[in-house]
């Protein structure tokens, strides 16, 4: 008998060794999340809070400080002792940058890991009932053309600041993808804008700061007149074409009371 409840107690002892299942607390599973709209917003919305970081002036040293202190226009002064911060913007202003430079670097991670988010939120999205969830698929239609559109941003900006690219589009696809030469990422980025473009929203003082018809219609107004730079081809009459759609009001227009006007350019709601 002792040693019958001996070899159970090894048995029972052995099995609970092997189940390595345990509940992980620093992310959330997929499969656990996305029961109502709110859930779905939290990650439509979480580049946006990311961009933050590297769009901003008073974000890290991302696309902001990278574009505009390496130009004429402006000038990181060293005063006394202070300012100096290792050269960092002594390099910047005179392009005289070193292969390990963490402004440029920290830019193109930042810059990535906001891609990335539009990326995991259209992979999660995609595989979403949203009819269980009170949501219809014109909505699921909007917010995955929303997240393509603020993708195609991210790559907008990252082919200014860099040339050619890795276009990744699905979440691990691959730790070093191979580089696309920048006519070619214009060409994908200009695609994207045009193929999502009517399934934007309008301007409206209630989205302010997310993606509407009417950015996605300047970001090709940007992209058509940097278009000789950046491809090597004028297209000087599109941007003419695209801005007077824009002031025709093809993608909403800032109307209103002065209330609405006070709450699109308040602080708590700019990117």
């Amino acid at each position: 008998m002792k040693k019958l409840l001996i070899f159970l107690a090894a048995a029972t002892g052995f099995a609970s060794c092997t189940n390595l299942d345990e509940n992980v607390y620093s992310r959330i599973n997929a499969d656990n999340f996305y029961h109502n709209k709110g859930e779905v917003l939290a990650a439509v919305t979480r580049p946006y809070t990311h961009a933050n970081a590297w769009a901003a002036p008073t974000g890290q040293n991302g696309y902001w400080r990278l574009s505009e202190l390496s130009a004429d226009q402006l000038a990181w002064p060293q005063k006394g002792r202070h300012g100096y911060d290792g050269g960092d913007w002594i390099r910047l202003h005179y392009h005289t940058w070193v292969p390990l430079e963490g402004t440029i670097e920290n830019a193109w991670r930042l810059m990535f890991s906001g891609m990335g988010f539009c990326n995991n939120t259209l992979k999660d999205l995609s595989n979403v009932d949203f009819a269980s969830i009170g949501m219809t698929e014109a909505e699921k239609g909007a917010l995955m053309a929303e997240t393509r559109v603020l993708r195609a941003w991210h790559y907008l900006k990252l082919m200014d600041l860099f040339g050619k690219l890795p276009i990744a589009t699905v979440p691990g696809q691959g730790f070093n993808p191979e580089t696309t030469e920048r006519p070619e990422v214009f060409a994908w980025i200009e695609k994207e804008i045009l193929d999502n473009l009517d399934s934007l929203p309008v301007l409206n003082a209630e989205g302010a700061g997310r993606i509407t018809k009417a950015a996605g219609l300047a970001m090709l107004a940007e992209m058509y007149i940097n278009a000789q730079v950046w491809t090597g081809t004028e297209r000087n009459a599109d941007c003419i074409a695209i801005c007077n759609r824009i002031i025709n009001g093809e993608g909403g227009a800032l109307t209103g009371s002065a209330p609405n006007w006070k709450v699109i350019f308040s602080s708590h709601s700019i990117m």
